[in-house]
């Protein structure tokens, strides 16, 4: 997928961590979720992001609109130089950890061969991914991230129950 490695960036940008934009802008700065991430499930689903959040049902329409508008105004701002490069470190190093032992090395290969037809996939990504520039997210960001593109799923507690919400949705691009 052409846009495979700046997507990843992307919903590591948006979604990965404390310090990526729906953590600090949803859940620290609106209190509106107890926890939010996004992710880009490569390379399977290439092209397809996630947001994922939980959170009170009362606060369930208030958060849907400010993860809307992050997503929107990750399509009018490119990520900064520290936004990129922690998404590239966060990329390297859940690769590095997930690498810690000939199981999980293993596990790697099998898993390059089947979703990408290419024994070496996460060599190849690595490098690649280093080279995605701001401009080329902020590209994915306005191509992928269309409002008449979004599907929502809602799981909701049970009538009298005081669980909180979860909520999920992806976004698909062009296709």
């Amino acid at each position: 997928h052409p846009d495979l490695y700046a997507l990843d960036l992307l919903a590591a940008v948006l979604g990965g961590g404390k310090a990526s934009r729906l953590y600090q802008i949803v859940k620290e700065r609106g209190q509106l979720a107890y926890e939010i991430e996004g992710s880009h499930n490569t390379p399977r689903l290439a092209g397809e992001l996630f947001v994922s959040l939980n959170t009170d049902e009362d606060k369930l329409d208030r958060a849907r609109e400010l993860v809307l508008a992050v997503l929107e105004q990750a399509k009018l701002d490119k990520p900064t130089e520290k936004e990129l490069d922690r998404a590239k470190r966060m990329v390297k190093t859940q690769h590095v950890f997930a690498q810690m032992t000939a199981e999980q090395a293993a596990n790697t290969i099998g898993s390059d061969w089947l979703n990408a037809g290419d024994l070496d996939f996460s060599r190849k990504y690595l490098e690649a991914v280093q080279a995605v520039s701001g401009e080329e997210v902020l590209r994915a960001a306005r191509k992928y991230l269309l409002a008449d593109r979004l599907n929502q799923a809602l799981l909701l507690p049970e009538e009298n129950s005081r669980k909180p919400a979860s909520q999920a949705a992806s976004a698909t691009g062009p296709g």
